[in-house]
């Protein structure tokens, strides 16, 4: 039993337990992360038809607090928030446009062009920016702060993801091979072959887990057999195998906590057939499906969310699920796996299709 006889002495150690409970995550990095007891994080989500405005969506209002109207002949292909909030980056997919906009957080000013991007792909941290693309110096891995490219590679690529400590960059080439980028060391490190069913599937995204040595792929045969599958490329062996309805996943990401893997469902082509429409939570440790979240909603006109790419804030607590056909989005409190909040026409003409979360709270 530990006997504290002078007042300093205890003042030290209750000094020392409000530490211990307040500042944990502050002074020792082998924590976990704590979420933001606020989570006020603001949501850039945009449609892919030219003149469709974009519309900044508050997680802590659960609100749109912003409706951005860009030139007409401007078409969101893809967005990216730098890591501090000041800039946007936008791919438009369009050449008379510089391919690549870069404006400034108000929207007020264009800060620079670029002549290359497509799909964006923003790590964890914010550290990088990926831009890929199907055209020849596709590959390209922006400073996520200013956009300034940092290096890139001639190699055609479709979708990837960083680690979650930002050190790799996996992607999917257009041949199905998965490469991987090493970011310290600016370079391609390895490329692996996924073959299933005895075949060589096409993939379309990979995903590192965020907790192990494996890899999460969207693949699929034809247009009919579609799947998200957790693969270890050191054993070459399927671990999961789970399957989606065509055409195929809208969204793949892992929450930053390292606790969920996320993939939606957005069941375009049978959208009476169960488990269609869903968001699908996956844990991460041991590949279990613990939630078919479904994203059916009764609103005037019998519409409904059909769920697409998704955004997730980086304290963990919420994902934002755009829409993959439809004038709606909705979010979802990642601790209930409950949607907690959906706007449905809030914004005409507005698709809702992309989504880009900024890194820093508000």
């Amino acid at each position: 039993m530990l006997f504290i006889s002078s007042r300093a002495g205890k003042l030290l150690l209750l000094i020392s337990i409000i530490a211990l409970y307040t500042g944990c995550e502050r002074s020792c990095p082998e924590c976990p992360t704590v979420k933001n007891s606020v989570s006020d994080y603001n949501v850039y989500i945009g449609g892919w038809q030219a003149g469709e405005p974009i519309v900044i969506y508050n997680t802590k209002a659960m609100a749109i607090i912003d409706t951005i109207y860009l030139d007409n002949s401007i078409r969101v292909n893809d967005l990216a928030v730098s890591a501090d909030g000041q800039y946007v980056l936008i791919t438009t997919g369009l050449m008379s446009q510089g391919r690549s906009i870069i404006y400034d957080k108000t929207f007020t000013d264009t800060v620079k062009s670029l002549p290359f991007g497509d799909r964006l792909v923003v790590s964890n941290t914010g550290a990088y920016v990926a831009m890929l693309g199907p055209d020849a110096d596709s590959l390209v891995f922006l400073d996520g702060r200013t956009f300034d490219p940092v290096f890139g590679d001639n190699r055609k690529f479709m979708n990837g993801h960083f680690t979650l400590d930002d050190s790799l960059f996996y992607c999917v080439s257009h041949t199905n091979q998965i490469f991987i980028y090493d970011m310290s060391a600016r370079a391609l490190d390895t490329i692996i072959e996924y073959n299933d069913f005895g075949s060589t599937p096409s993939i379309t995204d990979v995903l590192p887990s965020p907790t192990r040595e494996t890899l999460y792929l969207l693949a699929s045969l034809g247009t009919a057999m579609h799947w998200i599958a957790s693969y270890d490329p050191v054993r070459d062996s399927v671990l999961l195998r789970y399957y989606i309805g065509p055409p195929g996943a809208g969204g793949l990401e892992y929450s930053p906590d390292g606790k969920w893997v996320i993939v939606t469902d957005p069941g375009l082509l049978d959208i009476e057939e169960p488990g269609s429409q869903d968001v699908i939570f996956i844990d991460a440790q041991t590949d279990a499906v613990v939630s078919l979240i479904p994203a059916i909603f009764a609103k005037p006109g019998g519409s409904a969310l059909y769920p697409g790419e998704i955004a997730i804030t980086p304290d963990s607590r919420y994902t934002i699920v755009a829409n993959a056909d439809w004038q709606s989005f909705g979010m979802i409190d990642n601790d209930t796996r409950e949607f907690v909040d959906f706007e449905y026409k809030s914004v005409e003409g507005a698709t809702f299709k992309k989504v880009a979360c900024q890194k820093t709270p508000k």
